[in-house]
């Protein structure tokens, strides 16, 4: 399996994605070969790892030599999947690589569209009914369902809009360029807690048997 992170510089999300998702491979002993590599959509080669994405992974254990990359087509062909730390990285990539869509994410969206919450969301359209509403009982959910269409409020426009921000911006990994140290371990959290994920989904999809894919 190889993967391939992508962020804007190359010297913060990405090489720290790379390096607690080599680790994590490790740990979870998957039962498959992982390769991994991080790009920047805008990296100044050979600039080094930031000072405090080091410090936030030294706190791991981890010790990495880093110098940034530019994201090249090669490096798109190569992978197997493209994982982005924003919807704006993956739609750059959409634009300028477009016969690599299918395999580019959001490393956040990746895990959504293919996680367990997502199984139950099409078990629940198979049926006709959202696992939501089942909890909720007919009438409660059919209560719900104006405010939830945008048919009542301030309009449909501002209840769509709101919650696309919302949603889109969930997607997106924080990026702690500029910050202080405690915000680049802000990011080193939420990065290790998605990649841990991730990998749990690859590994599951692996060992799947393949009538059941």
């Amino acid at each position: 399996m190889r993967l391939l992170y992508v962020c804007t510089g190359n010297t913060c999300r990405s090489p720290m994605a790379a390096a607690l998702t080599e680790k994590l491979g490790k740990e979870l002993a998957l039962p498959y070969a992982l390769e991994v590599r991080s790009r920047g959509l805008y990296a100044a080669p050979g600039d080094p790892l930031s000072q405090y994405a080091r410090e936030a992974l030294g706190e791991r254990g981890i010790e990495m030599e880093h110098q940034a990359a530019m994201l090249e087509e090669e490096d798109m062909k190569w992978a197997d999947l493209v994982l982005t730390m924003t919807m704006q990285h993956k739609r750059h990539l959409w634009e300028e690589f477009p016969d690599f869509q299918d395999k580019t994410f959001t490393l956040k969206e990746y895990i959504r569209e293919h996680g367990p919450q997502k199984a139950a969301g099409a078990d629940a359209e198979a049926t006709g009914a959202s696992p939501a509403a089942e909890a909720e009982g007919p009438e409660e959910s059919k209560a719900k369902q104006p405010q939830e269409s945008g048919e009542s409020g301030d309009g449909p426009d501002d209840f769509s809009w709101e919650y696309l921000e919302s949603y889109f911006s969930s997607l997106d990994v924080r990026d702690p360029f500029g910050g202080e140290l405690e915000v680049y371990r802000q990011t080193r959290d939420e990065l290790e807690e998605n990649i841990r994920h991730l990998l749990q989904l690859l590994a599951a999809s692996v060992s799947q048997p393949e009538d059941a894919l």
